[in-house]
């Protein structure tokens, strides 16, 4: 038998002290970075391209396009003990973790509006090291929190903070992914994650309305921003019809003509802008800007209750087993709250 280790570097967190080698979720512990370089010699023996890669992802800043990707100040570890000479198993192990740290990342991300990156997992033994990158998260050029828009202005990420209310939530949350059926959830998931792999407003416009379509449109292919205004509003029991249909007029622009348009000098465009600027509370002349800070403070969270709200609801009604339940189950509360005399539009 032989003993592995498991890092995630974890980009773009900072971790409350308390927090640092707690169990945390499926076993995990956070250490910092420092630690681990610190007893370096107690966990990591192969002298090889992978391991110096981890060492590289928890010890330098990187190059990006414009600037400089930071390292990984926090590692999500955990040994673990395999067969001597069985590649077979630590191919499985290997595959089976990944799913578990997906799962973790997905946790995490939907518990906050913040910017945990994770780009690779490291399994790293005596003479043997594994490294897998991490489809769901981000690639590494892209996991700096700073980004800037076609016009130059600088594009802010939140940094992830893992406080001890965040630490138990995201603990509960994976509880109740682990549950799910992944063909179910994958569609929403997979583009949902495809945002922390975006530099451009555009790219997370398109993924996101993906992610819509796909949980609030199952089953239905007729009034379809009818129907979303509607079956959104319903489900998050708020009104968030202004703020679909401007996304959805930013969607049609970038898919009909291939690009995100100055508003503010575009003919018959300036409501857009007007209306980006109230939502948003920014005054700016980079439209790039504004939509990226209405993405990202407006769109994103509601996308993120649903996403959450939907999850649960799986996981504890075993009549709603898929999306299309699912909005059937919410056309019935229209329904029923239309025969009560309320306005849902």
């Amino acid at each position: 038998m032989h003993s592995y280790h498991l890092f995630i570097p974890l980009f773009n967190m900072e971790v409350d002290e308390n927090l640092l080698g707690k169990e945390f979720i499926n076993n995990f512990v956070i250490l910092p970075s420092s630690d681990i370089l610190y007893e370096l010699e107690k966990f990591i023996f192969a002298n090889d391209s992978f391991t110096m890669t981890f060492i590289k992802d928890i010890t330098q800043n990187g190059p990006n396009k414009w600037l400089m990707h930071p390292y990984a100040k926090y590692v999500l570890f955990k040994t673990i003990t395999l067969p001597d000479d069985d590649d077979d198993t630590i191919l499985k192990i290997k595959a089976h973790y990944k799913k578990v740290v997906d799962k973790i990342l997905l946790s995490l991300r939907l518990i906050s509006d913040a910017y945990c990156q994770v780009n690779n997992l490291y399994l790293l033994a005596n003479g043997h090291s594994i490294i897998t990158a991490m489809q769901s998260s981000s690639q590494i050029e892209n996991i700096t929190i700073n980004h800037h828009s076609y016009q130059g202005s600088l594009l802010v990420e939140n940094l992830y903070h893992l406080t001890e209310n965040i630490f138990i939530d995201a603990q509960k949350e994976f509880d109740i992914i682990d549950k799910l059926d992944k063909k179910i959830i994958s569609i929403p998931s997979t583009y949902f994650h495809k945002c922390y792999n975006s530099q451009t407003p555009s790219d997370k416009i398109l993924n996101l309305a993906i992610v819509l379509e796909s949980t609030m449109l199952a089953g239905k292919n007729q009034e379809l921003n009818y129907r979303l205004f509607l079956r959104t509003s319903a489900f998050l029991e708020q009104n968030v019809k202004k703020l679909l249909e401007t996304f959805y007029t930013l969607r049609s622009e970038i898919v009909h003509n291939g690009t995100v348009p100055d508003f503010t000098c575009k003919k018959g465009k300036k409501d857009i802008y007007d209306t980006l600027v109230k939502i948003t509370g920014l005054e700016r002349n980079d439209c790039t800007e504004l939509i990226f800070y209405f993405i990202k403070d407006h769109i994103e969270p509601f996308v993120r209750k649903i996403l959450k709200k939907s999850f649960n609801i799986f996981a504890t009604n075993k009549k709603i087993k898929t999306y299309e339940d699912l909005n059937a189950y919410i056309e019935k509360f229209i329904i029923e709250k239309i025969s009560e005399g309320f306005n849902v539009d």
